[in-house]
């Protein structure tokens, strides 16, 4: 945590919450995000729409890119996911448990990468990238489905 030397308010980002001022540090700063997680298993993430990271709901400016929230922020409501579910559903087809996890691009990513693999089972080779691929895509949607319901918003890429 570093203190503004503007207000005093203590922050995590590269720009104070309150105040917008740009926030010196030793080294490189980790977010925590606040988020809300509700009763009706939804969880509500807040978001700069200037740069795409996460803000806690009282900010008034994005820590990461200093852009004021009034003008920039965006709420998103996404359904909590099963992770155990996600994992079945990779377990069954490769990619399909990150679908379930709002992760389209990654899913399709790993269902080609997969199917690549299966094609080049005639080389031999192709076990080898059917097998990592299964298994990536299995502890991936597990993983991810976790995060989410933690209230950490994910990314759509593959790495």
């Amino acid at each position: 945590m570093v203190k503004c030397s503007n207000c005093g308010t203590e922050g995590m980002g590269k720009f104070c919450s309150q105040c917008g001022t740009k926030l010196v540090h030793k080294e490189a700063p980790t977010v925590e995000t606040k988020i809300e997680n509700g009763s009706d298993g939804m969880v509500k993430f807040n978001k700069c729409s200037s740069c795409g990271s996460s803000v806690d709901s009282s900010a008034k400016f994005c820590d990461m890119c200093g852009a004021d929230l009034d003008e920039n922020k965006e709420v998103i409501v996404v359904e909590k996911v099963n992770p155990i579910k996600s994992a079945i559903f990779s377990a069954i087809v490769p990619g399909i448990g990150q679908v379930y996890n709002n992760q389209p691009k990654k899913g399709l990513i790993i269902f080609v990468i997969w199917i690549i693999g299966v094609i080049l089972i005639l080389f031999i080779v192709g076990w080898i990238i059917v097998v990592i691929m299964w298994l990536y895509s299995i502890y991936d949607a597990f993983t991810s489905a976790k995060k989410l319901n933690e209230g950490i918003l994910l990314d759509d890429s593959i790495l």
